[in-house]
C-alpha cells in the first residue's frame, strides 16, 4: 500500500519561533564542550530545498536522516520527489511524530554501531546529518563502511576537521536572520580518500 506524501509543518508561531531561538542559541553556546548532548532543530526550509536540488533524489532513492527528530528536513528535502525516507531518532515522542509524515523511522541511537546496523545504508543514495562536530567526527568512518561509494553525506553547518577545509557553500543558518553555515556535500569515496589521507599523514 503506498504511503501518503511525507508532510512538512506549518510556518511557525511567533512564541514557536522566540523559543526556537533560544534552542539555537543553547546549541551554539555548548559547541566548544567536548562532546554536547545534540538537540533537534530543523534545518531552514530554504536549505531543504537546496539540498533536495542538489541531490535530484528519484522514486528509487533512499534518504537517510541521522536524528531525524520530528522528521520535518527529512520530509522537505523528499517534497515531491518520490524517494523513500528514513528517519534514526532516539526520542520516542519525536519518532512518532515523523512517522505521522509518513517516515520511516528506526528508533536507536547513532553512537550505536547495532542502531546504525539497522539503516539501510548499504542501498543508501544520500544521507543528512545535522550534528555536532564531535558527532560527524564519530559517524564518517562508520559511513563510509556501510554505503555505497557513490553516495552523497550532506552535513549541514558542521564537518569533521579533515573535510572542514575542503569544498562547501555558505547557505541560511538556523539561529537568527542573516546567519549563514557551510553545508558540505561529499561522496563516501571522497570521505574515505579524506580520511585514509589524514591517516597517512605524519604527526
Amino acid at each position: 500500500m503506498p504511503q501518503d506524501p511525507p508532510r512538512y509543518p506549518a510556518p511557525l508561531s511567533p512564541r514557536e519561533e522566540i523559543e526556537h531561538a533560544a534552542r539555537a542559541f543553547m546549541w551554539l553556546m555548548r559547541i566548544r564542550e567536548p562532546r554536547p548532548e545534540v538537540p533537534f532543530l530543523a534545518m531552514p526550509p530554504a536549505v531543504c530545498r537546496l539540498i533536495a536540488q542538489e541531490l535530484a533524489l528519484g522514486p528509487g532513492d533512499t534518504l537517510i536522516d541521522i536524528g531525524c527528530g520530528d522528521g520535518r528536513t527529512l520530509a522537505a528535502v523528499l517534497d515531491g520527489r518520490g524517494g523513500a525516507g528514513v528517519g534514526l531518532e532516539r526520542d520516542v515522542d519525536r519518532a512518532a511524530e515523523a512517522r505521522g509524515r509518513g517516515l520511516r523511522v528506526v528508533e536507536g541511537d547513532f553512537e550505536s554501531e547495532a542502531d546504525l546496523d539497522r539503516l539501510p545504508l548499504d542501498r543508501a543514495a544520500a544521507v543528512l546529518l545535522f550534528l555536532y562536530p564531535w558527532a560527524v567526527e564519530l559517524l564518517l568512518p562508520r559511513l563510509v563502511a556501510r554505503l555505497p561509494p557513490d553516495a552523497r553525506i550532506v552535513s549541514y553547518c558542521f564537518a569533521d576537521p579533515r573535510l572542514a577545509t575542503g569544498p562547501r557553500q555558505m547557505v541560511d543558518g538556523f539561529a537568527y536572520p542573516g546567519h549563514r553555515v557551510p553545508l558540505y556535500v561529499w561522496t563516501t569515496r571522497e570521505v574515505e580518500r579524506a580520511l585514509r589521507g589524514a591517516a597517512d599523514t605524519p604527526g
